[in-house]
């Protein structure tokens, strides 16, 4: 079944790859924006006892941006990983048979890795 199946999972890793490295993209240019800074920011009131927030300028928060914060927080993470970091793991997870994802790559981008030997490091682990 396996080499059936081959040829689609060639293309699915590759379309996995597509959306990190774009999902990567988003998160560089996520950083590059201005954090918003809500009610805090000069010019700005709360309006009536809902507590709207109006603001003078313009600045989205990280929700309106993304949708969510948690989207917004691991865009941000991937962003800050280095493209070479991030296709290493890709590569790491297809030839482990997982899944190529956003997420699965993130945790496993984020794993120090012991320089040379390409171990991860565990912290707190004693081997003997």
């Amino acid at each position: 079944m396996k080499k059936l199946y081959a040829d689609i999972y060639v293309v699915s890793v590759e379309a996995g790859k597509v959306i990190v490295l774009a999902n990567h993209r988003i998160g560089v240019e996520l950083a590059k924006l201005p954090p918003a800074k809500g009610a805090a920011e000069k010019g700005t009131k709360r309006a009536g006892p809902g507590g709207k927030v109006t603001r003078a300028s313009e600045k989205p928060t990280l929700k309106e941006s993304v949708g969510s914060k948690t989207r917004g927080k691991r865009l941000k993470k991937l962003g800050s990983t280095p493209k070479d970091a991030i296709n290493k793991a890709v590569d790491k997870l297809a030839e482990e048979g997982k899944d190529v994802n956003v997420k699965e790559v993130a945790a496993a981008a984020a794993q120090p890795i012991r320089s040379g030997t390409g171990v991860p490091y565990t912290q707190g682990c004693m081997h003997l």
